[in-house]
């Protein structure tokens, strides 16, 4: 039995055929524009390379809000440690000069720490101790700051160094004053550096004053009618005054040339003689006198001309006289 391929070979012939005549649009339906699959690569493309980099600005600005917080903490911390040594300069203050009560307060404490098992009561009880020994340094300050803050703080918000990148080199705390000046320096680490900003430098400055238990820059307290019980007086003077501006309390500085000094007279009808102080005897040009003094001055800034006026309490003038013209009983 003979098999025929004419047939097959006449099909392949006309299939062929309208191969041929329709090869544009087959090749349009089985391979789509080349233009159209470079737009849709490069829009992959670009999506791969720019929502990284906003992503990266939306945590970097949102990290920025993280620093404020960061340092507002610190900084409550930093108010807080400055408070307690305010309180604490008292002890120091008062006990420095006392070895009998330092060698009691050292005993009395190593008493209270044995017999107390809080981690916090041990932590103060020390820093009293060293405070009432030495008294307020950069490391304790620091220490406090540190246990105010949290240990873990620094590492948990990548502050570079640690702990240790809190730096307080150019503090002041109780320099031979009552001044307790703080200046805290710092640098936080951004971790989510796309700016060229990785690095954020910070720095806090707080003053304050040690609570010594004394009025300070010679404050005066007002209360009502107080002021009738205090007085005004001179450190050299024998007499206290009730008025501030009494002629006899304050000069009025007057000039007259040397050759008419001597027809010169106060108010009481006295002369005016040399003043021992300034050796006005040998002037022969200007000469300084008050209308109710009796010398003259070679010098405008004589100290025989000028007086410091103090404010006390009347109890403490009991040795003085009462000025005739202002406080006359």
């Amino acid at each position: 039995m003979r098999l025929e391929y004419a047939p097959l070979k006449k099909c392949e012939r006309k299939y062929r055929l309208m191969i041929d005549n329709n090869q544009p649009r087959i090749r349009k339906k089985l391979m789509p524009s080349l233009k159209g699959a470079y737009l849709k690569a490069s829009a992959t493309v670009e999506g791969a390379i720019v929502i990284p980099i906003v992503l990266f600005a939306i945590l970097t600005i949102i990290y920025l809000l993280q620093i404020v917080a960061i340092e507002t903490r610190i900084n409550a911390a930093l108010f807080e440690t400055a408070r307690r040594c305010s309180s604490y300069a008292y002890i120091y203050e008062n006990v420095k000069e006392d070895a009998h009560y330092l060698n009691s307060l050292s005993t009395s404490t190593k008493s209270s720490l044995d017999n107390t098992n809080n981690s916090n009561t041990q932590s103060s009880a020390n820093t009293i101790k060293a405070i009432a020994m030495s008294g307020i340094n950069d490391g304790i300050f620091l220490g406090m700051f540190i246990d105010n803050l949290g240990s873990d703080f620094a590492s948990k918000n990548h502050i570079v160094g640690g702990n240790a990148g809190f730096v307080l080199l150019r503090s002041s705390i109780l320099n031979n004053n009552s001044k307790i000046k703080v200046c805290l320096d710092y640098v936080i680490d951004n971790p989510f550096d796309i700016f060229g900003f990785s690095l954020v430098k910070k720095k806090t400055e707080l003053v304050t004053d040690g609570w010594l238990g004394e009025d300070k820059d010679a404050f005066e307290e007002f209360a009502g009618d107080e002021d009738d019980d205090y007085v005004y007086i001179t450190k050299d003077g024998e007499v206290y005054h009730r008025d501030a501006s009494c002629t006899y309390l304050t000069r009025d500085v007057l000039s007259s040339s040397f050759s008419n000094i001597e027809n010169v007279r106060n108010q009481s009808g006295a002369k005016y003689y040399p003043c021992d102080s300034c050796k006005a005897e040998i002037n022969s040009g200007t000469v300084y006198y008050t209308s109710y003094g009796t010398r003259y001055h070679n010098s405008e800034e004589c100290s025989q001309l000028h007086r410091d006026i103090l404010r006390v309490p009347l109890s403490s003038v009991a040795n003085r006289r009462p000025c005739s013209k202002c406080a006359g009983e």
